[in-house]
């Protein structure tokens, strides 16, 4: 560590803020990898100290190797050590511990980091989008993402047939198979055409809550499409459809 502290005092002597930050950064990374990443998270407040102006990037870096290794608690007090200090905290720092939180199926935390983000006016991308959804609506909050979906997309998130199908998919998975078809509508009103994935996974919700005369419907017009045919997931949830229904001879 010695070698890290004596470089980046050397740096922000020289008035190189930048690349002291830098050499923090290595050290954070090195040290996590060794497993002594609490004593380099407590050296790089400590250099503030010394002179040294904490980015946000450097914050940034620290949270992702705290997060990496699971350890929610210590991220937590390194955001708030950070923020008293004065660091900014930006959109990336907000994505990494929402994506930490739903990766660790703790979606009440990572609602709470969802809403300070919101109230900063920061916006998911899609891909994190799609993250949110699947982990909220396993955990059965599916009517609480749909609030969440739309208020980003007020907010400026432009959804893309993946995440329309992603929470399709939670709702189906919940049972709520109306509210599903509805986003359907809203899906194909807003210029997205569904795909085998977002007809396969309605045909499933359809098939297990016992409506396969419905799903059938939709199967057919898959069968019909001149864009997309069914897939071997598709075939699947019919047949398991008609088994639960005791229909035999339809799944065969």
């Amino acid at each position: 560590m010695r070698l890290y502290i004596v470089s980046a005092a050397a740096l922000i002597g020289n008035k190189n803020l930048e690349r002291a930050n830098e050499v923090l950064q290595r050290m954070v990374k090195n040290f996590a990898e060794a497993g002594k990443l609490k004593e380099a998270v407590d050296m790089v407040v400590e250099m503030q100290n010394q002179g040294l102006v904490l980015s946000t990037q450097t914050m940034n870096y620290v949270l992702d190797a705290t997060l990496e290794l699971g350890l929610i608690e210590l991220a937590e007090n390194v955001f708030d050590e950070m923020c008293k200090r004065g660091v900014t905290p930006d959109c990336a720092t907000f994505k990494l511990m929402v994506v930490a939180c739903c990766n660790m199926g703790r979606v009440l935390e990572a609602e709470r980091w969802l809403n300070a983000m919101v109230e900063r006016g920061f916006i998911i991308d899609n891909t994190t989008c799609t993250l949110i959804i699947d982990a909220f609506c396993l955990k059965g909050y599916e009517n609480r993402i749909v609030g969440y979906f739309w208020k980003m997309v007020e907010m400026g998130l432009a959804p893309n047939v993946i995440n329309f199908t992603a929470l399709i998919k939670g709702l189906c998975y919940q049972g709520s198979i109306k509210l599903a078809f509805e986003l359907l509508e809203e899906m194909v009103r807003r210029g997205w055409k569904p795909n085998v994935y977002t007809h396969t996974t309605l045909i499933d919700g359809l098939c297990k809550k016992g409506w396969t005369e419905k799903a059938f419907r939709l199967f057919l017009k898959l069968v019909r499409s001149d864009d997309y045919k069914p897939n071997v997931h598709t075939y699947t949830a019919m047949i398991n459809g008609y088994c639960k229904e005791d229909k035999l001879n339809w799944a065969e």
